[in-house]
């Protein structure tokens, strides 16, 4: 979020000009009077402070941000979480869309933060992001996005087995599997089918796994959230 402190418009004279801005649906306008204005006319929104927080899908004409809304506390924490989607996202299909879960905190929520829960279509062009917050829905005091598929680690950098809570959606079987950087996949378990509920499980007890950054993916009745874990030794 970014603020202005003012709003200015004058013309080649410097005489000032009546001016406002105003914001409808997706966009922002400015107006100004132009009556008797001496051409050409400068506009000027004074930006009073850099952006609190930036965040990034790191994919070029996604779309990251069009929509954003209030998750409510989907990891239960005490501090507000935000959904973030990203319409034209592109993971394995064209345009399918994805809704990013940032988790806030004390203070804020850090730029350039890995998103909590990564939401899928799996459709192409199905351009899933369109997105906005519902609040408790079923009045159980958790945020309506606390009940979608996610997955989330229990420690993040963890140094194995990597624990992790997933939330499943239905009661059908769900598939957890672990890739490393470049995309193998090294790691996948089947979680045992029951009621949707908020699950603790494990992932590589008695395996030998390397360093580094890897992405945990929940599979679900056709849909598929994301994480990521750093595992170090």
């Amino acid at each position: 979020m970014s603020h202005h402190g003012g709003l200015a418009a004058y013309d080649a004279t410097g005489a000032n000009l009546p001016v406002s801005m105003d914001a409808q649906d997706e966009t922002v306008g400015i107006a100004t009077v132009d009556d008797g204005a001496v051409y050409p006319i400068t506009i000027d929104p004074l930006i009073t402070s850099t952006a609190d927080t930036q965040l990034s899908a790191f994919q070029a004409g996604a779309q990251f941000g069009r929509f954003v809304a209030g998750a409510g506390d989907v990891n239960g924490d005490g501090f507000g979480d935000v959904i973030v989607g990203a319409e034209l996202y592109d993971a394995g299909e064209q345009d399918e869309g994805a809704a990013f879960i940032v988790h806030g905190s004390a203070t804020r929520i850090p730029s350039n933060s890995f998103p909590a829960t990564t939401l899928q279509s799996n459709q192409a062009l199905a351009s899933l992001g369109k997105v906005a917050g519902a609040g408790d829905v079923n009045g159980d005091g958790y945020s309506a996005a606390r009940g979608l598929l996610s997955i989330e680690p229990l420690a993040n950098p963890t140094r194995g087995p990597i624990a992790f809570t997933a939330v499943l959606a239905t009661e059908e079987i769900a598939r957890v599997e672990l890739f490393d950087i470049g995309g193998r996949r090294v790691l996948s378990r089947e979680l045992a089918p029951g009621q949707p509920d908020r699950r603790d499980f494990q992932l590589g007890e008695g395996r030998a796994l390397a360093s580094g950054v890897y992405l945990l993916r929940l599979t679900q009745s056709g849909h598929s959230a994301t994480a990521g874990v750093v595992l170090l030794h």
